[in-house]
């Protein structure tokens, strides 16, 4: 399990667990906003799964959707590919840091980002981006890393 600490458009902190407690995470989480001088409606939590236990415990922080509606009536599939395709206009705009001395970890967020891509405009026309299944299927695992950037990107909806 990974857990990524993104301060602003700064992501700070990588860590890595192969598996956690919701407790446990969320005590993590706490620690990192409180070190980093995070308040809690700033923290951005996948809503989908097990994370929804986390948002629960930390009242306060936001719970993400990926299957939400887009915000303000943009042309999107859902909030996710809206995200998407604001983070990507800001990766494209150099306005993204990664801290990470590992030279194999940015080789790996690298390979993220890269297969994060637009899909075929649905039925309605709207904006969509490849399902992340296949992602999956291409470059083994699944994007996590990308994911938790594209969730710091809700922020920037609001």
């Amino acid at each position: 399990m990974r857990y990524y600490f993104v301060v602003s458009l700064r992501a700070e902190k990588i860590i890595q667990r192969s598996k956690s407690a919701v407790t446990d995470t969320a005590k993590l989480i706490e620690n990192l906003a409180k070190e980093y001088r995070v308040p809690r409606s700033n923290i951005i939590i996948d809503d989908d799964g097990v994370g929804g236990g986390v948002t629960d415990i930390l009242h306060g922080s936001k719970g993400f959707v990926n299957n939400a509606k887009a915000l303000h009536g943009e042309n999107y599939q859902n909030l996710k590919s809206q995200c998407y395709y604001l983070l990507a206009s800001k990766i494209n705009a150099n306005e993204i840091y990664i801290k990470s001395t590992d030279s194999k970890e940015k080789e790996l967020i690298t390979q993220e980002l890269e297969y994060i891509k637009s899909a075929k405009m649905d039925n309605e026309g709207k904006k969509q981006i490849i399902a992340k299944e296949k992602v999956k299927q291409t470059i083994g695992r699944s994007p996590d890393f990308a994911d938790a950037l594209m969730m710091r990107i809700y922020r920037d909806w609001e």
